[in-house]
């Protein structure tokens, strides 16, 4: 891993020449391609895979083998019997033998395999099926598990999920990508080696979605990836030529390793013919000439966040309807969501000076707040997600802390108890999670407690007016999102209407 910026697009739908051209012209670093096995014979597959690798090793181009359509189509049995989408009863998922992944990776040039909107297919079960079929069917990702324990689900799917990643990794795929709609599970799929692909655009606030999966990247140590979507619901493209503009900046500002733009359809003419560039095409191409390949001199692993929130990732984002985003824990019926999943959306609200919603974090929410105008940026000073697991060395920077969610492993506790001791660290946290002998001089309601150089705000609604009179200090200013590294702190003033900022200052750090 290097600080290296490298920037892809998913291939367009033109004529060779027209996708060369696009290729030239931007000089991007790489492209997305989507094969398609659709009756394919597994044998029929592996050489068209051997082919399409030997034509990007001859061209030198880097590309990443996206797998969609598991996520819409049932079935997908070719002529040999081989059903691609299936691995067994209530196995819906990506079905590759070992020597199709071997074909698609076997020259340098592929940088992986990815699994598009992966965690969306698992916790809302192939929603696309379910859509089609109207209700009448709702495929398991993986099988249930038998609890309705969070921790022990948690445990559970992330088994699951590192054998699953393992046989893609383990039979010669550089990466295994698990791409996300909803900024849930990157800490379980970093965990089981799966790179975080966070959405920018698309139905989220792009800064929320890049700290929480930017603390996974920082907690693993591994690579961030992002997919700059120009989908807002059935919209296509769904966002402003500026509001593009300032999620690529923020790709590259951020820390990114590799961004990628979904897609390069939207960089034509509507004339499905035409090869005529639009304002999106040409935008993605300025960009691209002069940051795709840029040694930027730091990356999401150099990030030093200031505040932090503490939680075991449950999946919860806020859904909650009796249709669609049914109100469950890892698309498992039998695990329902209570008011502690509800605790870290009510952090980010309080962190983000109350433009993300107390209830969800996706304009998906069927919620009065969802009826506001999408916004790609928030406030927000300098805050990361880590899960229940995440080590000391990893919070030495921060100055404010949430505890929330179903658990907070003991060494997770003890490094947060001496940090607040010893480096001057203020947490927000429910009873439960406070050392025993801060609990003792809690009492029933909101409570300030000094411990060491730091303090403890012990409380059961951490966007309350009384915590947030107590740490207001702590969260920049409103209107501005700053994100500090190791040897740098940059800060964007965002516009009116949400889609874009200006960078008002970059500033070196001794």
């Amino acid at each position: 891993m290097d600080n290296c910026f490298r920037l892809g697009y998913y291939q367009c739908d033109k004529e060779d020449d027209i996708k060369e051209r696009l290729l030239n012209d931007s000089g991007a670093d790489f492209i997305v391609c989507s094969p398609d096995e659709k009756n394919k014979s597994v044998a029929e597959y592996v050489e068209e895979a051997k082919k399409l690798a030997v034509e990007y090793h001859k061209a030198g181009l880097p590309f990443v083998v996206r797998a969609e359509y598991s996520n819409w189509r049932e079935h997908g049995t070719g002529k040999d019997g081989h059903d691609w989408y299936n691995c067994g009863k209530d196995a819906h998922r990506l079905n590759y033998p070992p020597e199709l992944i071997g074909a698609f990776t076997s020259v340098p040039e592929c940088l992986g395999v990815m699994h598009d909107e992966m965690e969306h297919a698992f916790i809302n079960r192939n929603l696309s099926i379910t859509l089609s079929s109207k209700f009448k069917k709702r495929p398991l990702f993986f099988p249930l598990c038998d609890t309705r324990d969070v921790r022990e689900a948690e445990k559970y799917y992330g088994e699951q999920f590192k054998s699953y990643a393992g046989a893609f990794l383990e039979n010669g795929s550089p990466r295994f990508l698990g791409e996300h709609v909803f900024p849930v599970l990157f800490h379980l799929f970093a965990r089981a080696g799966i790179t975080p692909v966070y959405k920018q655009q698309k139905e989220s606030y792009s800064n929320i979605q890049a700290v929480i999966a930017g603390g996974a990247a920082l907690q693993y140590n591994t690579e961030l990836w992002t997919c700059i979507d120009m989908w807002f619901r059935l919209t296509y493209p769904g966002h402003s030529v500026g509001e593009l503009e300032s999620n690529l900046l923020f790709s590259y500002l951020f820390g990114n390793d590799y961004a990628l733009v979904e897609g390069g359809n939207s960089f034509f003419e509507k004339d499905k013919d035409s090869a005529e560039y639009n304002d999106y095409g040409r935008a993605f191409i300025k960009f691209s000439r002069e940051y795709a390949g840029k040694d930027r001199g730091y990356s999401i692993r150099d990030y030093r966040p200031r505040i932090g929130i503490i939680r075991l990732d449950d999946t919860f984002w806020g859904q909650g309807d009796p249709l669609v985003w049914k109100r469950i824990l890892f698309g498992n019926p039998r695990i329902k969501p209570d008011r502690r999943a509800r605790e870290w959306l009510r952090a980010i609200h309080l962190i983000t000076f109350g433009e993300s919603s107390k209830r969800g974090l996706s304009w998906d929410k069927f919620d009065v707040w969802s009826l506001r105008k999408h916004r790609s940026f928030c406030s927000m000073n300098s805050p990361a997600v880590f899960d229940d697991k995440v080590k000391k060395e990893t919070l030495e920077s921060l100055e404010l802390c949430f505890l929330c969610g179903y658990h907070i492993s003991d060494e997770t506790l003890s490094a947060v108890c001496a940090l607040v001791r010893e480096n001057g660290l203020t947490v927000i946290t429910p009873k439960r999670f406070a050392p025993e002998h801060i609990k003792a001089k809690a009492g029933l309601f909101n409570k300030e407690i000094p411990d060491g150089k730091g303090r403890w705000i012990v409380t059961g609604n951490p966007c309350s007016g009384f915590v947030k009179k107590r740490v207001l200090h702590f969260l920049g200013k409103k209107g501005e999102m700053s994100f500090r590294f190791k040897d740098r702190e940059i800060t964007m003033k965002i516009s009116e209407n949400g889609e874009t900022f200006a960078v008002a200052a970059s500033e070196q750090c001794v």
